[in-house]
Formats: C-alpha cells, structure tokens, sequence
C-alpha cells in the first residue's frame, strides 16, 4: 500500500477493512517527518493555555507498594488503549519521547489509523512517586483506502 498526501505525509488513514501489519509499520515509519497538529505541544506538562479544555479524573486504584507498581506496568504497556473498538500498534513500544505509535480506531462501517507521538515522560520518585507520559497526535492530513 502506497500512502500519499499533498506537501505532508499522511498521519491519518480511513479505511473499509483494518490495515495489514506492514501497511502499519509504513504508516508509522513515516511519521518521522509529521508534524504535530497544535502549536501548544508539551504544554500539559506546565501551566496550559487558557483556551484549553481541562478535563482531569482520578480513582484511588488502591494503597501500597504493590498497587503503584501494577499500575505503572499498567501504563507501561499502553493498557489505556485496551479496549474492544480500539488497537494500538505496537503496544511493544518503549515509554520514549520521540517515540511513534499508530492507534487503529473501528468506528461503525469504516476504520481509522491515527499517529501520534510520545512528547513527554514523567518518572519521578520520591515521597511522592509519579509516572505517565503524553502522547500527542500528528496534524490529521488524510488518505482515504
């Protein structure tokens, strides 16, 4: 498969069946180039625009030592993306800054494939132990399968 767009490389991909695995890798290996599609990137790390939508939630997951680490391994391997409608290629992938996925979205008759990009870690230890990242999504240029 041959993905193509005008002056900028295709960051997402609609689709009537699921992409093959070497038509993921393609698509991911291209986004080396992409760019992200907001001004703002890494800005959740600090203070955010005032025009953003905050949206923040938290559940006690439990207490402990034990607790933490299962939900940093949680993290670790993208488990977020562990749902029936939604697959994320490669769930392999190392929590890196830098670092490309492809998240495959099964919408209702048609598929979509969206890049996005890890932008930042937090691994901090301490009294107060945190872990996460931010993945941010690429500019949604379109090839449509």
């Amino acid at each position: 498969m041959r993905f193509s767009s005008i002056g900028a490389q295709v960051v997402t991909l609609f689709c009537l069946h699921a992409p093959s695995a070497d038509e993921i890798r393609e698509f991911i290996a291209q986004q080396r180039l992409s760019v992200f599609s907001y001004s703002e990137v890494g800005a959740s790390a600090n203070e955010l625009p005032y025009h953003y939508n905050v949206d923040r939630n938290r559940i006690l997951l439990g207490n402990g030592e034990a607790t933490w680490h299962r939900a940093v391994e949680a993290i670790r391997g993208w488990q977020m993306f562990s749902m029936p409608w939604i697959r994320l290629y490669w769930p392999t992938t190392s929590i890196q800054a830098g670092r490309d996925v492809a998240v495959l979205v099964h919408h209702f008759g048609f598929c979509s494939l969206n890049a996005a990009r890890i932008v930042y870690v937090v691994d901090e230890g301490g009294p107060i132990a945190r872990f996460g990242f931010a993945i941010y999504s690429m500019r949604p240029l379109l090839a449509i399968r």
